[in-house]
């Protein structure tokens, strides 16, 4: 069972705290799917606000940032940065009280050389709160891209 850690995760996202949303990833098979976590505390900056629930926007970051990690993990498109440019049939079954670990349960549905559709699931424990469907068109990967250089 291959597992990333965050500092594993930080090699291939572009993405650092308070913006990176993915705390470890559990399990991948290369090209078919990945699971991640991410703990939604609310020490995050971005749940300050007294709200009781993490954003439903938030969610799907995370479930983006999950698949993505699965892309780039393939060799075919470790050079690529993925970019999403549609969601599409998002449901989420029940709001996420700040607290909450998230599982996310990203598939690949139909990868191309430069255009993709991702699927995701977010799981509290055994209860499914969250599904959708996601674009995403992969550019070539640059030191300005990732605001770092890669020696």
């Amino acid at each position: 069972m291959p597992r990333l850690t965050l500092a594993e995760i930080q090699q291939l996202l572009p993405h650092r705290p308070p913006f990176l949303f993915v705390d470890e990833v559990e399990d991948y098979e290369l090209g078919v799917r990945i699971i991640g976590r991410k703990r939604f505390s609310a020490d995050d900056f971005f749940l300050q606000t007294g709200s009781e629930f993490v954003p439903e926007t938030l969610l799907i970051e995370t479930a983006a940032q999950v698949g993505a990690l699965l892309i780039l993990k393939d060799p075919a498109y470790s050079d690529k940065l993925p970019y999403f440019m549609s969601v599409e049939g998002m449901m989420f079954h029940r709001r996420i009280p700040v607290g909450e670990t998230v599982r996310v349960v990203g598939t690949i549905e139909k990868m191309r050389s430069a255009f993709g559709i991702l699927s995701g699931q977010a799981w509290i424990g055994e209860e499914h709160v969250a599904e959708g469907t996601m674009r995403v068109a992969l550019a070539d990967r640059t030191p300005a891209a990732v605001g770092q250089s890669r020696t």
